[in-house]
């Protein structure tokens, strides 16, 4: 059997940011875009300025948020955060 590797290094840096779907947001859709496809997951870099608030919403897939500084607040549909 032959094997091929399924690794891919982005380059975050090399994908321009686009406005994100809330004023004050900035998006790099990095993974399961045209770009670079893929049907199991999608991972985008985001960028908020201070005091930006999102409005509640929801994916039909999973959401994986990871702080890299300052702070957030989430909540989910029943209030808890």
């Amino acid at each position: 059997m032959e094997l091929k590797t399924t690794l891919k290094v982005i380059d975050q840096a090399a994908i321009p940011e686009q406005p994100g779907v809330t004023q004050g947001q900035t998006r790099r859709r990095l993974v399961g875009c045209p770009e670079v496809p893929t049907d199991r997951v999608r991972v985008g870099f985001a960028s908020y300025e201070a005091g930006t608030i999102e409005e509640l919403h929801w994916h039909p897939i999973e959401a994986f948020y990871y702080v890299l500084g300052g702070h957030a607040i989430v909540r989910d549909i029943e209030g808890k955060e």
